[in-house]
């Protein structure tokens, strides 16, 4: 019986035939191609997504912290005029440096920079002495009279003994003003003392920006002792955080810290120090973020306990934990028995 071979397309169609390698290789890429642009697209895809969502929320938090802004600088103008119609023109001065330097064109606040400038100059610079008008006389030939000082100068020993320091500075301004050459040294020295005595005795009070004027007065005249350079940085440091007090409370902590630890005696600086740190955490709290707020509370504790206070940290430890999760311990691998033997099972 003679063998029929199969034709070459029934080869091709049967099923134990196997497909050509070449053949192959090219389904394969065909598959890794479609695979591969599918993947480029759907990065390009996600990538443009999350492209426009980062920009969209750089955007909100670029408008929020403007608007933060905003709202200190507009703060510091109404605090730094109530400062001016208060007096405290150094103080302002201080809340008006802070605004321009964020916005150098504020027309309000270079208005009332020279508004503050003006009238710190109008109260610092001396009045002169009214100048007499002679009367018109007709001349006669009279001895003229010779003036004797010394009144006056005993008059300016017996103030500063009694420590009577304003009315001793007026004095000798006055008493040099009309007698620039008689005793000058000491009037001097009497003036740099009576600066320094009347500066100090003002930076325990509510004027310490005259106190501190003062006190720069008396540099003019000799060095400070070191004492009184330390009592004129403790109130610059007070002055410097007041300036942030309500505004900008981590500033403020940052002033005052240093003033509580340097100097805790001075114008109830540990007081105004742990007011600052319970607001500060209380903004925190408010604000559902408990955990910054802990260390806060617990710093101001040292300061003063009260109930309200162990509250609040309680709280805030309480909400910290609640928000920072426990990490499960991972499970133990790859142990080795202490002993090299293997319990056996017992029989079934």
């Amino acid at each position: 019986m003679r063998d029929v071979s199969p034709s070459p397309d029934e080869a091709l169609d049967s099923p134990s035939s196997t497909p050509v390698p070449g053949q192959r290789r090219r389904k394969i890429y065909r598959i890794l191609g479609v695979f591969f642009l599918t993947l480029a697209f759907l990065l390009a895809f996600y990538g443009t997504i999350a492209g426009v969502a980062w920009r969209d929320g750089e955007a909100q938090r670029s408008d929020a912290l403007q608007t933060e802004l905003a709202d200190q600088l507009q703060t510091q103008l109404s605090l730094a005029e109530s400062d001016i119609g208060n007096g405290n023109f150094q103080l302002a001065l201080r809340r008006l440096e802070w605004v321009l330097q964020r916005q150098p064109s504020n027309e309000l606040a270079l208005n009332l920079q020279a508004e503050a400038e003006e009238s710190l100059r109008q109260r610092l610079e001396p009045s002169p002495a009214p100048t007499a008008i002679p009367p018109t006389t007709l001349p006669t030939i009279t001895p003229v009279a010779t003036f004797d000082p010394t009144p006056d100068y005993n008059a300016l020993a017996e103030l500063m003994a009694d420590e009577a320091w304003a009315e001793a500075l007026a004095a000798i301004v006055a008493f040099q003003t009309a007698n620039p050459s008689f005793e000058r040294r000491q009037t001097d020295i009497w003036l740099y003392e009576a600066h320094i005595a009347y500066g100090l005795e003002l930076l325990q009070t509510e004027a310490i920006e005259l106190g501190l004027f003062h006190l720069d007065q008396a540099e003019e005249l000799g060095d400070l002792p070191l004492e009184v350079q330390d009592q004129r940085g403790w109130a610059e440091l007070y002055l410097t955080g007041l300036a942030f007090y309500g505004v900008d409370w981590s500033a403020a902590l940052y002033y005052f810290r240093q003033l509580c630890l340097a100097a805790p005696f001075y114008q109830n600086s540990c007081d105004r120090f742990q007011t600052a740190l319970i607001t500060y955490a209380d903004q925190y709290v408010a604000a559902q973020d408990f955990c910054p707020a802990v260390p806060l509370y617990r710093e101001a504790l040292d300061y003063g306990s009260t109930t309200l206070l162990r509250e609040k940290l309680n709280t805030a430890v309480t909400g910290c934990a609640e928000a920072t999760p426990t990490p499960e311990p991972a499970p133990i691998t790859d142990t080795v028995p202490i002993s090299g033997t293997v319990p056996t099972q017992g029989d079934d």
